[in-house]
């Protein structure tokens, strides 16, 4: 619970938005929680999972294939290094690997001893790995900076005005303003369709 409010303190410092959970991916993570917590952003998995370790894939699995969510960290107390934190971390890296949205883990204690292949395995995996929940979401709250700074500039592209094809010297001999002639046969370069016509100079070739 400490961790949920410092989560929620330190997205709304760096302005990362926690969208809610869709309905029905609440209906499928809440029937892996115990009845005493509910299914929200961020989700609290409580002690639960020290005994039920599979609850971290069944919970980060269905977060991963929501399309709500453009990221996803994982924080969690290892302890010192001993066999049981060991099965513990792969439990938690396990559901991470693979994953197309950029995933990191987190963990609480600075000085606590790692597993060594815990930190390795997530290495190899591409996953980033933090030693504070903090510094995890300072990393993921530049990440969505640059991404969106990516997509204005993609945006922006996207609405530039097309390259125009030049006047020709026919075109032109008109000055400033383009006859209607002009215009159309300009228009019609750019692919726009135009009623059909031609120029005359006289009654009888109007009348062919």
């Amino acid at each position: 619970g400490a961790i949920k409010g410092l989560t929620l303190d330190t997205c709304e410092a760096l302005g990362l938005e926690l969208p809610p959970l869709p309905a029905d991916l609440a209906a499928t993570i809440q029937a892996e929680l115990p009845d005493f917590v509910a299914a929200s952003n961020p989700l609290d998995l409580t002690a639960q999972a020290i005994t039920h370790p599979e609850m971290y894939a069944r919970t980060i699995k269905p977060l991963l294939a929501d399309d709500s969510f453009g990221s996803l960290l994982l924080t969690v107390i290892i302890g010192e290094a001993s066999e049981f934190a060991l099965a513990k971390g792969k439990a938690c890296l396990a559901p991470l690997v693979g994953s197309s949205k950029p995933a990191i883990l987190g963990l609480l204690g600075e000085e606590v001893n790692v597993p060594a292949s815990i930190i390795s395995d997530a290495r190899a995996a591409g996953i980033p790995f933090f030693r504070s929940p903090e510094r995890a979401l300072r990393a993921l709250a530049r990440l969505t900076a640059h991404g969106r700074s990516l997509q204005r500039a993609h945006t922006r592209e996207a609405m530039a005005p097309m390259s125009l094809p030049p006047l020709s010297g026919q075109e032109q001999s008109g000055g400033a303003t383009l006859t209607e002639y002009a215009s159309k046969a300009y228009i019609a370069k750019l692919g726009i369709q135009i009623p059909r016509g031609r120029l005359v100079g006289n009654l009888l070739d109007a009348s062919e």
